[in-house]
């Protein structure tokens, strides 16, 4: 949680510097509920101490999401999800969690970074 938070506060602090008031977007796939709920109310107190939106989803959001997906595009279900969750037999879902967050924002300019990246702006 440590690096998310200094994640945020430095990207925020090179938006600041240069007038800027993006969006951010965490996607979380932490299997448990307490670390989501955990996250969002940290998330919550960063937007209001930042006057900044800032967007979370965790995988039931996702799962949501798929489901949108799915019954909009007609892609099969089992190919939305092997593209936003990944695949099982693998233990790292980095790859899928970018996918969401690729396609929420289809229609918009993103930088999408790790939560254990910092803008170092000196």
């Amino acid at each position: 949680m440590t690096s998310l938070v200094a994640c945020l506060e430095s990207y925020r602090g090179n938006c600041q510097r240069h007038a800027r008031s993006p969006e951010f977007v965490v996607a979380d796939d932490s299997s448990s509920a307490e670390a989501a709920d955990r996250t969002r109310a940290v998330l919550r107190r960063l937007a209001d101490r930042f006057n900044a939106r800032v967007r979370y989803a965790d995988r039931q959001d996702k799962r949501r999401f798929a489901a949108a997906l799915a019954a909009e595009s007609g892609v099969p279900r089992e190919v939305i999800n092997f593209a936003l969750f990944g695949d099982e037999r693998c233990a790292l879902s980095t790859g899928a969690n970018r996918n969401s967050l690729l396609l929420d924002a289809a229609d918009t300019l993103v930088l999408a970074v790790d939560d254990d990246t910092l803008y170092d702006y000196d």
